[in-house]
């Protein structure tokens, strides 16, 4: 992976966060707020968001993001930008959420 990487991106440091048990928001706010603390330092948290093809999808493809993010929001000095994709071109009219204004 990391040599895809920086064969892809050579500017751009490829930074592996190891975590124990599979937890990553602890490690991942420590890491920012060591960041946070050297001066002059501006920190972009981009979060990518999947849109599967049915709404009901997106809470099992997007479980880290929804736990990450409320911790991220409000922090001094930190911007998080959501970012959306799809990995289909979906032709099909998709049928509103329940609750949701109709299009």
């Amino acid at each position: 992976m990391r040599q895809r990487w920086e064969r892809a991106f050579p500017d751009v440091p490829l930074l592996v966060i190891e975590s124990p048990y599979r937890a990553f928001v602890a490690p991942m706010l420590a890491y920012l707020e060591r960041l946070a603390d050297q001066d002059g330092v501006r920190i972009t948290v981009i979060l990518p968001t999947f849109l599967p093809r049915h709404w009901w999808e997106r809470i099992l493809h997007n479980r880290d993001v929804l736990r990450l993010r409320p911790f991220l929001k409000g922090r001094a000095g930190l911007r998080v930008v959501d970012f959306p994709y799809q990995l289909y071109e979906d032709k099909r009219p998709q049928r509103p959420a329940p609750g949701s204004a109709p299009a």
